[in-house]
């Protein structure tokens, strides 16, 4: 492991140089930008290429270690450097969204919620704003552009909403309203289950706090039913009177340790119960 670390240490050095070659042989006035992203489930290295001044910007973020993948299977420093580069000339149009500042008070009209676990996120969150739900947390994320094959955002700061002048209570509640708006809900019943996911596919997990989408569930369903957290972006619902509730704790945890879900996008090993009496939902 440790070598690992070394190899893409020493590969990250080599890309960024030859990412400068190309800056300087094209003439262009940019710079390349090391960073550590703290994710949900992970911390990743990652580089933005951004223009030299301080003009705020929207860079694409490039992983390191996706790169080095690639090094691993045979591609050349300087092939994976030319690749960034024409991503980012393809993508470099997203720096002049309108309100790319972050700071910029209207893009509070963007924010979407979605929920993590709160295990492995807990540096994350001591940065950002957030609520707690049963075991998981919602934190919140600002929708830059969206449409139906990808959405690109980014995760809601302390320093972001205090700029706004918002408490965290303001800014729920304007999310829980947007969401759906934004991400419009997909939500699919067949063979006796509901699929909760929305239009992009992603951030799909909004759903446990959707009280009309459970509760529409609820009327496919027939009733009470389990809901098994299959990953960050989907729900499935499955009546409680058409399984065992061990056979669908036991489906949780094979898919999370069999590799079925990603890491980033792993949500939770626990198993929800949604009371249809009461409309609200449970852990188990």
């Amino acid at each position: 492991m440790i070598d690992k670390i070394r190899d893409i240490e020493k590969f990250k050095k080599m890309l960024i140089a030859a990412l400068m070659a190309i800056i300087e042989e094209s003439g262009e006035d940019l710079q390349v930008i090391e960073r550590k992203m703290t994710k949900v489930n992970e911390v990743l290295q990652c580089i933005n290429i951004e223009p030299s001044g301080d003009e705020p910007s929207c860079s694409p973020n490039f992983y390191i270690e996706e790169y080095y993948g690639m090094y691993e299977e045979g591609r050349s420093i300087e092939s994976i450097a030319a690749i960034i580069m024409d991503l980012y000339r393809e993508n470099k149009m997203c720096r002049h969204i309108r309100n790319a500042d972050p700071a910029d008070r209207d893009n509070a009209d963007r924010v979407i919620l979605m929920l993590i676990n709160r295990k492995g996120n807990e540096d994350l969150l001591k940065k950002i704003p957030h609520r707690d739900f049963l075991d998981l947390t919602v934190i919140y994320r600002v929708v830059i552009s969206s449409d139906e094959d990808s959405i690109m955002s980014y995760i809601l700061t302390d320093a972001i909403l205090e700029s706004w002048e918002m408490t965290e209570e303001e800014i729920y509640e304007r999310a829980l309203v947007q969401t759906d708006s934004i991400l419009p809900a997909n939500d699919t019943a067949e063979n006796n289950i509901v699929i909760f996911t929305n239009a992009s596919g992603v951030n799909g997990d909004s759903a446990f706090l959707m009280h009309r989408r459970l509760e529409r569930a609820a009327e496919w369903l027939g009733g009470d039913f389990y809901i098994v957290p299959s990953s960050i972006n989907e729900l499935i619902g499955i009546p409680v009177n058409g399984a065992s509730e061990n056979a669908v704790r036991q489906a949780v945890i094979h898919s999370v340790d069999n590799g079925i879900v990603e890491p980033s996008e792993w949500l939770s090993y626990s198993l929800y119960r949604y009371e249809k009496d009461k409309g609200r939902v449970i852990i188990i």
